[in-house]
């Protein structure tokens, strides 16, 4: 994971605040699109509809020249990308990993938005794409990447769903 914030600047979040936070998410879901009465939670439309984020398919692992890379975050833009090699209409089987991926980008936008910049000097460095404030890479897991995995988890399983399963 790549950051123009710092781990410092990212508070402790206990588990319990942080499946809260993903329940609070898919209640205003519901209040304001649409209820979930069963799984799956509809992520894309959740990132897509009620956070107001662009969802993107790129090529991540080329233009960042790494290949963990999983998704990145803009927030100045609201735009969040996501790996084409995980890009469910090319490769059905990794579904899953597409949802967590989003689920995770939903996470920091949640979660971390205030705590980190971009840096728009750094832009000629991405193809003019700019700096993400977060790269997410599958091989890292400081502890922002920790909180966005433990709220994507909550946010595609809710305890509710997975007791009425």
């Amino acid at each position: 994971m790549t950051s123009r914030g710092s781990a410092s600047s990212v508070p402790y979040l206990p588990e319990k605040r942080i499946e809260r936070e993903a329940e609070l998410l898919l209640a205003e879901y519901g209040r304001d699109i649409t209820g979930i009465g069963s799984p799956p939670v509809p992520i894309e439309e959740l990132v897509e509809l009620q956070l107001k984020l662009i969802v993107e398919i790129d090529d991540l692992r080329s233009a960042f020249g790494s290949d963990d890379v999983l998704g990145a975050i803009w927030f100045g833009r609201k735009l969040v990308r996501i790996d084409r090699s995980l890009d469910p209409h090319e490769n059905p089987r990794l579904l899953g990993r597409f949802r967590f991926t989003l689920a995770h980008e939903a996470a920091h936008w949640r979660l971390h938005r205030e705590h980190f910049h971009e840096d728009p000097s750094q832009s000629h460095l991405f193809e003019g794409r700019g700096a993400p404030a977060i790269l997410c890479r599958s091989s890292e897991k400081p502890p922002e990447e920790w909180q966005a995995d433990c709220f994507a988890s909550f946010l595609l399983m809710p305890r509710s769903l997975v007791v009425a399963a």
